[in-house]
């Protein structure tokens, strides 16, 4: 079975040499696809010396993704969906690049791919605090809260109302990403793929912290959180809070438009369809409201 590590890169120079090393280290040997998209700050620069440094028993790729002009999730997304024609190995795990990985993160998710066969597995993470000199000495502030007491399948149910897959790592299996059509446009994969996933083969995670979550402020970040972070005023904060609410809503309906098709024996009348309904019926009253009172204060809508 051959297993490929992705590490999509775009402008992470500050701390990406960090990742890059966490991802060296694993312990079973695996592809690792370095893979710059269109970085101005000497990030490309930083994967080719790791590339041509390396020495080790892994297959070291560099790789310069073609699709730069989407930005934000939509660009991550064409980002992955452009990795996945560059391998074919059949277990893909995805490493963020600028967080970092237990050695035997690859090693675990591997046995417990080849034990449960699941669609997707993911793993406890820490969530660290960077600290102010870009080293590694930093706080750990938390860990997944969803507390699965014991690795286990995850239901529909649990990641829907938990948003389980939003603080676990991220792999998945080639065949069940290409039988759902891989990732496009702003959808976010970690709510979207654990979902499809509980529909097909499952999603399992392990009960180990394997994967660090560095809670970096940037307006520059893929993910919403980290723009949080970094809002200074509250109005910026209310329009990530409107975006937001937007994100998880059409990811939401764009999941439930792809089970109808794609798993229509496990979706009708299921305990998964019933979560996700309600669930979207409860995020779209949040978004309303943050409309709302965004009309009220005569302001507009973020932009992807």
């Amino acid at each position: 079975m051959k297993v490929s590590c992705l590490v999509p890169v775009r402008n992470k120079a500050f701390f990406v040499g960090h990742t890059i090393k966490s991802t060296l280290d694993q312990t079973y040997p695996c592809e690792i696809l370095l893979s710059d998209q269109g970085s101005t700050d000497g990030s490309l620069d930083i994967l080719k010396y790791h590339q041509s440094a390396y020495r080790g028993p892994h297959c070291v790729r560099l790789l310069q993704c073609p699709v730069t002009e989407p930005k934000g999730m939509s660009g991550f997304n064409a980002h992955i969906h452009w990795l996945m024609g560059q391998t074919d190995a059949d277990l893909i795990v995805v490493v963020s690049a600028d967080d970092l990985n237990h050695p035997d993160r690859v090693k675990r998710t591997v046995e417990e791919y080849q034990k449960h066969r699941p669609s997707f597995i993911g793993t406890k993470m820490q969530f660290l605090n960077p600290s102010a000199d870009g080293s590694l000495k930093m706080e750990v502030e938390g860990i997944t809260a969803f507390d699965p007491k014991g690795s286990r399948f995850i239901t529909a149910r649990e990641h829907i109302e938990q948003l389980v897959g939003g603080s676990v790592s991220t792999a998945w299996d080639r065949e069940f990403y290409e039988k759902i059509g891989g990732l496009s446009r702003h959808m976010i994969p970690d709510v979207y793929l654990p979902f499809l996933a509980t529909l097909d083969r499952g999603f399992y995670m392990i009960d180990e912290q394997l994967f660090a979550y560095i809670r970096h402020p940037g307006e520059c970040n893929t993910g919403i959180g980290g723009r949080m972070l970094a809002a200074e005023q509250d109005g910026e904060m209310l329009f990530l809070n409107e975006l937001a609410n937007y994100q998880i809503v059409s990811t939401y309906y764009e999941a439930g438009r792809v089970a109808v098709r794609i798993f229509p024996e496990t979706w009708e009348g299921s305990d998964a369809a019933e979560a996700l309904y309600q669930n979207i019926v409860h995020r779209t009253n949040d978004w309303v409201l943050c409309r709302d009172y965004m009309n009220v204060k005569g302001q507009h809508p973020s932009v992807l």
